[in-house]
Protein backbone atom coordinates (compact mmCIF):
# COMPACT_ATOMS: atom_id res chain seq x y z
CA UNK A 1 0.00 0.00 0.00
CA UNK A 2 1.36 3.40 -0.96
CA UNK A 3 1.41 6.16 1.60
CA UNK A 4 0.31 9.73 1.19
CA UNK A 5 3.22 12.03 0.28
CA UNK A 6 2.22 14.47 3.05
CA UNK A 7 2.34 11.71 5.66
CA UNK A 8 5.75 10.58 4.45
CA UNK A 9 7.09 14.16 4.48
CA UNK A 10 5.75 14.73 8.01
CA UNK A 11 7.26 11.46 9.23
CA UNK A 12 10.61 12.24 7.60
CA UNK A 13 10.94 15.41 9.67
CA UNK A 14 11.05 13.29 12.82
CA UNK A 15 14.17 11.57 11.52
CA UNK A 16 16.16 14.52 10.22
CA UNK A 17 19.69 15.00 11.52
CA UNK A 18 22.07 17.78 10.58
CA UNK A 19 25.63 17.04 9.55
CA UNK A 20 28.40 19.60 9.36
CA UNK A 21 30.74 18.45 6.61
CA UNK A 22 33.05 21.44 6.74
CA UNK A 23 36.52 20.54 5.41
CA UNK A 24 38.01 23.51 7.27
CA UNK A 25 36.83 21.96 10.57
CA UNK A 26 38.61 18.74 9.62
CA UNK A 27 41.80 20.61 8.76
CA UNK A 28 41.72 22.88 11.83
CA UNK A 29 41.13 19.99 14.20
CA UNK A 30 43.27 17.33 12.57
CA UNK A 31 45.57 15.80 15.15
CA UNK A 32 49.17 14.92 14.75
CA UNK A 33 49.35 12.43 11.87
CA UNK A 34 51.11 10.00 14.22
CA UNK A 35 48.14 9.93 16.62
CA UNK A 36 47.14 6.25 16.89
CA UNK A 37 43.43 7.19 17.03
CA UNK A 38 43.66 7.83 13.27
CA UNK A 39 44.35 4.16 12.53
CA UNK A 40 41.15 2.17 12.14
CA UNK A 41 42.94 -0.99 13.31
CA UNK A 42 43.30 0.60 16.78
CA UNK A 43 39.52 0.88 17.16
CA UNK A 44 37.45 -2.04 18.34
CA UNK A 45 34.93 -3.55 15.93
CA UNK A 46 31.43 -2.13 15.75
CA UNK A 47 28.91 -3.48 18.23
CA UNK A 48 25.13 -3.34 17.95
CA UNK A 49 24.15 -1.46 21.11
CA UNK A 50 20.75 -3.00 21.83
CA UNK A 51 19.87 -6.68 22.01
CA UNK A 52 17.88 -8.45 19.28
CA UNK A 53 14.53 -7.44 20.83
CA UNK A 54 15.71 -3.82 21.34
CA UNK A 55 14.65 -3.83 24.99
CA UNK A 56 18.06 -4.17 26.63
CA UNK A 57 21.79 -3.84 26.12
CA UNK A 58 23.41 -6.38 23.80
CA UNK A 59 25.66 -9.08 25.23
CA UNK A 60 28.55 -7.63 23.22
CA UNK A 61 28.22 -4.28 25.02
CA UNK A 62 28.18 -6.11 28.36
CA UNK A 63 31.43 -7.85 27.39
CA UNK A 64 33.43 -4.66 26.74
CA UNK A 65 36.55 -4.77 28.95
CA UNK A 66 36.52 -2.92 32.26
CA UNK A 67 40.27 -2.29 32.41
CA UNK A 68 40.41 0.69 30.05
CA UNK A 69 38.95 4.08 29.31
CA UNK A 70 38.87 5.63 25.87
CA UNK A 71 36.92 7.40 23.18
CA UNK A 72 33.61 5.99 22.01
CA UNK A 73 31.07 6.86 19.42
CA UNK A 74 27.50 5.99 18.62
CA UNK A 75 26.48 5.78 15.01
CA UNK A 76 23.37 4.95 13.06
CA UNK A 77 23.88 2.13 10.59
CA UNK A 78 21.41 2.15 7.73
CA UNK A 79 20.10 -1.03 6.16
CA UNK A 80 20.08 0.05 2.52
CA UNK A 81 23.88 0.01 2.19
CA UNK A 82 24.97 -1.24 5.64
CA UNK A 83 28.62 -1.52 4.57
CA UNK A 84 28.64 2.20 3.73
CA UNK A 85 25.68 3.91 5.40
CA UNK A 86 27.03 4.99 8.81
CA UNK A 87 26.28 8.31 10.48
CA UNK A 88 28.19 9.35 13.63
CA UNK A 89 25.68 10.94 16.00
CA UNK A 90 27.56 11.09 19.31
CA UNK A 91 31.19 11.10 20.48
CA UNK A 92 32.20 10.73 24.11
CA UNK A 93 35.10 9.90 26.35
CA UNK A 94 35.63 7.83 29.43
CA UNK A 95 38.56 8.24 31.80
CA UNK A 96 39.91 5.13 33.41
CA UNK A 97 39.63 5.44 37.20
CA UNK A 98 38.75 3.35 40.23
CA UNK A 99 35.09 4.23 39.69
CA UNK A 100 34.81 4.45 35.89
CA UNK A 101 35.78 2.45 32.81
CA UNK A 102 34.57 2.09 29.24
CA UNK A 103 32.39 -0.94 30.05
CA UNK A 104 30.52 0.87 32.80
CA UNK A 105 30.18 4.04 30.73
CA UNK A 106 28.80 2.18 27.71
CA UNK A 107 26.09 0.55 29.81
CA UNK A 108 25.10 3.86 31.44
CA UNK A 109 23.68 5.15 28.16
CA UNK A 110 20.81 2.68 28.30
CA UNK A 111 19.28 4.64 31.19
CA UNK A 112 20.61 8.10 30.23
CA UNK A 113 17.99 10.80 30.81
CA UNK A 114 19.40 13.52 28.55
CA UNK A 115 16.75 14.43 25.94
CA UNK A 116 19.04 14.08 22.92
CA UNK A 117 20.29 10.66 24.02
CA UNK A 118 16.76 9.46 24.78
CA UNK A 119 15.65 10.70 21.36
CA UNK A 120 18.57 8.91 19.67
CA UNK A 121 17.45 5.57 21.11
CA UNK A 122 13.73 6.24 20.65
CA UNK A 123 14.05 6.98 16.94
CA UNK A 124 16.95 4.76 15.86
CA UNK A 125 17.46 2.23 18.69
CA UNK A 126 17.59 -0.88 16.56
CA UNK A 127 20.08 0.80 14.20
CA UNK A 128 22.43 2.24 16.86
CA UNK A 129 25.94 0.85 16.90
CA UNK A 130 28.87 1.55 19.21
CA UNK A 131 32.57 1.63 18.54
CA UNK A 132 35.42 2.55 20.84
CA UNK A 133 39.09 3.35 20.91
CA UNK A 134 40.64 1.95 24.11
CA UNK A 135 43.06 4.23 25.95
CA UNK A 136 44.33 4.56 29.52
CA UNK A 137 46.02 7.96 29.11
CA UNK A 138 43.35 10.32 30.44
CA UNK A 139 45.09 13.43 29.07
CA UNK A 140 45.11 11.97 25.55
CA UNK A 141 41.51 10.84 25.97
CA UNK A 142 40.53 14.47 26.70
CA UNK A 143 42.52 15.83 23.75
CA UNK A 144 41.16 13.24 21.33
CA UNK A 145 37.57 13.83 22.40
CA UNK A 146 37.91 17.59 21.84
CA UNK A 147 39.55 17.05 18.46
CA UNK A 148 36.92 14.61 17.22
CA UNK A 149 33.88 16.55 18.41
CA UNK A 150 35.20 19.82 16.99
CA UNK A 151 36.05 18.19 13.65
CA UNK A 152 32.90 16.10 13.22
CA UNK A 153 30.34 18.04 15.32
CA UNK A 154 27.90 15.15 15.87
CA UNK A 155 24.26 16.17 16.14
CA UNK A 156 23.60 14.58 19.54
CA UNK A 157 26.59 16.10 21.32
CA UNK A 158 25.12 19.00 23.26
CA UNK A 159 28.33 20.94 23.73
CA UNK A 160 31.38 21.58 21.61
CA UNK A 161 34.47 21.32 23.85
CA UNK A 162 36.78 24.28 24.41
CA UNK A 163 33.94 26.76 24.05
CA UNK A 164 34.07 26.98 20.29
CA UNK A 165 32.28 30.23 19.51
CA UNK A 166 30.23 31.03 16.46
CA UNK A 167 29.76 34.50 15.08
CA UNK A 168 26.16 35.71 15.26
CA UNK A 169 24.27 35.61 11.99
CA UNK A 170 23.93 39.03 10.40
CA UNK A 171 21.89 39.97 7.38
CA UNK A 172 23.89 40.76 4.27
CA UNK A 173 21.46 43.42 3.07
Amino acid sequence: MRRNAFDTEFEDRNFEISFNLNPQRWIDNCPDCNNPILCEDNWQSEIKYLNSTNDGISDEIKEIPSDTGGIYLFFIKGITLPFFERHIVYIGRCHLSDSQNINKRAKEYFTDKRPKIKNMFKRWGQYIYYRYYPDTNNDMIDKNEVMLIRAIKPDFNEEIPDKLDYQPVTKAF
